[in-house]
């Protein structure tokens, strides 16, 4: 709040403090987009010496640039050839048990209801989107509209929806079976 005339404002001292000096985003700006160069220029006129620049630390920003000599990143724990070999077959795995539950959805074996309450870790890491594009009848832009009504994201996981994602799922999968049968292009599902 500014005092009596004459008086200096304390707000307005520490607002004026926090700005950057003249031309200083553009110094800051040529150090970023111009390379070593410029900022060799940059120290030249200022006088001096500069931090590393920010585009020299890849991945480097605001805190986390200023702290990077202090914390080296996470490395990921090396594997054995065993483990990696256990890794590959678990994968292997996982992709045939997916492929064989799309295809007994795609011949109607199974339903969309019993497709989401498998409990199998194949089952319930399966995408959302792909259960419903492995439906027969159902593409990729019927699978999206279906997604949108049920309110479901489009990276969401079998294992992750909740109760009620379920139930629009299946109400919005039923209807369309009903516009299908009613086309005459597929026989309505239970």
């Amino acid at each position: 709040m500014p005092g009596p005339a004459g008086e200096p404002d304390p707000a307005m001292a520490q607002a004026l403090a926090a700005q950057l000096p003249a031309h200083a985003w553009q110094d800051s700006w040529r150090i970023r987009h111009a390379g070593p160069a410029a900022e060799a220029a940059a120290q030249a006129v200022a006088g001096s010496a500069m931090p590393e620049p920010a585009w020299a630390r890849a991945g480097a920003s605001g805190t986390a640039a200023a702290n990077a000599a202090e914390r080296p990143k996470p490395v990921a724990p090396a594997l054995t050839v065993e483990q990696r070999e256990a890794a590959r077959l678990k994968a292997l795995q996982m992709t045939a048990e997916r492929k064989r539950l799309r295809a007994r959805l795609q011949a109607g074996e199974l339903t969309l209801e019993q497709a989401l309450a498998q409990d199998g870790e194949a089952a319930r890491g399966m995408r959302v989107v792909t259960v419903v594009k492995a439906l027969s009848g159902i593409g990729a832009a019927t699978a999206a509209r279906l997604m949108a009504q049920a309110d479901i994201d489009g990276g969401r996981r079998v294992g992750g929806l909740t109760a009620g994602q379920r139930t629009r799922l299946l109400v919005a999968v039923v209807a369309v079976d009903a516009e299908l049968a009613a086309r005459g292009r597929r026989p309505q599902c239970n």
